[in-house]
């Protein structure tokens, strides 16, 4: 995969739990098969795949197992990216723009455009956070896959959820990933054993 083949549409397709087994949740599973139709719907798509939600060492995340839908889907690897490392749903957003935003080919007769592939519960909170870290001028919306049976009562709990992340961005500039970097790894300390990302902060310091 050449990770400069990143073309003006991508979608960002964010994991939602992973057995003890390695055998994906429903709900991953759903949303891993919205992106296959996303894919086959929309053949210049690129696809971020985001999450680890591991619980031991030794399976797959969820990001892999979504990947082996998607080839089993018949999508090309050529397309499918992969984040693997993200914890939560402000980890996907921010790590799958740190690894991968500045990345995006743009030219100037079409804009950028950019597909969270989500739950319906899920999505307002998801792209509070996605609109947060793209270039103002690229357009950023939801595409959301079937419902699975947990979700009722997971979108129960679902406004607290965006409520915190509207906080967390509400005084970033829009597109400053750097300083979403930075409040990411103070507020979500786990995040601060990936060097790769405490040397992207480092690197948004001194281009300051």
């Amino acid at each position: 995969m050449n990770i400069n083949s990143l073309g003006q549409e991508v979608a960002v397709v964010l994991g939602s739990g992973i057995a003890p087994d390695g055998t994906p949740a429903r709900t991953t599973i759903l949303r891993a098969r919205a992106a296959a139709r996303l894919a086959k719907a929309r053949p210049h798509v690129s696809l971020i795949l985001s999450g680890d939600g591991r619980k031991q060492v030794g399976i797959i995340s969820e990001a892999q197992a979504m990947q082996k839908i998607l080839l089993d889907e018949g999508i090309s690897a050529e397309r499918i990216f992969l984040e693997g490392e993200s914890q939560d749903t402000v980890g996907n957003a921010v790590l799958a723009a740190a690894l991968f935003f500045e990345r995006i080919q743009e030219s100037d007769n079409r804009p950028v455009k950019i597909f969270v592939v989500t739950s319906p519960f899920h999505a307002k909170r998801a792209l509070i956070a996605f609109r947060a870290l793209a270039q103002p001028h690229w357009q950023v919306v939801s595409y959301c896959g079937r419902v699975a049976s947990t979700d009722g009562e997971r979108g129960r709990n679902e406004s607290g959820g965006v409520q915190w992340m509207a906080d967390f961005f509400a005084d970033i500039k829009p597109g400053d990933i750097g300083a979403a970097v930075a409040r990411l790894l103070e507020r979500r300390p786990y995040y601060r054993t990936l060097s790769w990302l405490s040397a992207k902060r480092s690197a948004a310091k001194v281009s300051a």
